[in-house]
């Protein structure tokens, strides 16, 4: 499970990049930073939705909520973390600009998409469940088995 959630992770920092591409090039000009921004956390949002139920569905119905959501924390420290060292190391941008983006007073809805980062293996477990799509053969996939509860 740690070397997909690992894989997952890795996959959407594309995704986020194209994102973020498609925000600046598309978005911004016609919508203006700020709503452009917002279109842009919905749109990463859904796309990291997309990929941990593509990547992980068939990982997820086993494992027990509460490992699933220490997996979406180490998601969004790993998030964190490369935010913080790309946009400073690399992209340049102060630490009170990178910060900016946190302010969920001043318009900015970046927490919302970390919330959502956290619990979309939940999220996705429950949507799998939901669905009843099963893994094999059309049959309802089932969650971790605890002996003694029926």
């Amino acid at each position: 499970m740690i070397r997909r959630a690992a894989l997952t992770w890795a996959a959407m920092v594309p995704v986020a990049i194209v994102n973020g591409t498609f925000r600046e090039l598309a978005l911004k000009p016609v919508l203006g930073d700020q709503t452009a921004r917002k279109a842009s956390v919905a749109t990463a949002s859904i796309a990291f939705l997309v990929l941990v139920y593509l990547l992980m569905r068939e990982h997820v119905v086993d494992e027990t909520d509460r490992r699933l959501l220490e997996v979406g924390i180490a998601w969004l420290a790993a998030t964190i973390a490369f935010e913080f060292g790309f946009g400073h190391f690399v992209d340049g941008k102060s630490w009170g600009a990178l910060l900016h983006d946190y302010n969920i007073f001043a318009g900015r809805l970046w927490p919302v998409f970390l919330g959502i980062e956290v619990l979309a293996p939940l999220i996705v477990k429950r949507f799998v469940l939901w669905q009843g799509a099963g893994i094999e053969g059309g049959q309802r996939p089932q969650g971790p088995q605890v002996k003694g509860v029926h």
